[in-house]
């Protein structure tokens, strides 16, 4: 076969394969993509955390950070935290009974206010993952689900910070 015809099956390859991937919606995670315009909507925030659950605020004050969105007490918007919970279930069981899957359920309660009426809007959000689990790899599996975890944060924080910035008119 010709260096050419490689080349051009090659690239024909990879160009049919990204448009698949991109017409199923499959996309990496990680920090999501604003509308243009709408993060400035938001500013400041006014954060107050009523819950115990400081490695979520640390997530969301990076994410707020990263965003260049300021933290001051006299802000329009007011986002008050008010309970994370976290929940592991077994989803399937071996031949001998033991757990081989778990699903990962983390749930968000938190409240927010935007000036000049203040009203406070109560939401919940949810996030689920699931990964196998291997008796044999106890240390690797425990360490998958402090990853899992954070990323479940990290996708609430974002979806928090994606209703704040959401037509302000509708708050």
């Amino acid at each position: 076969m010709p260096y050419f015809s490689r080349t051009f099956l090659f690239v024909a390859i990879v160009i049919v394969s990204a448009a698949s991937l991109s017409a199923c919606g499959w996309q990496l995670r990680g920090y999501q993509q604003y509308k243009a315009g709408n993060i400035e909507n938001i500013g400041a925030v006014n954060l107050r955390n009523t819950a115990d659950n400081r490695l979520f605020q640390s997530t969301l004050k990076k994410q707020l950070a990263d965003l260049g969105i300021s933290l001051s007490n006299d802000a329009d918007i007011t986002l008050v935290v008010n309970k994370e919970h976290t929940e592991r279930r077994p989803l399937s069981y071996s031949s001998t009974g033991i757990t081989v899957q778990y699903q990962l359920i983390m749930t968000i309660s938190y409240a927010h206010a935007r000036a000049p009426d203040n009203v406070m809007i109560e939401r919940e959000l949810i996030a689920r993952r699931q990964y196998d689990f291997d008796t044999a790899l106890v240390v690797a599996k425990k360490e998958e689900e402090r990853t899992l975890l954070q990323e479940m944060r990290e996708e609430l924080v974002t979806r928090i910070i994606a209703s704040l910035s959401s037509n302000p008119a509708a708050h």
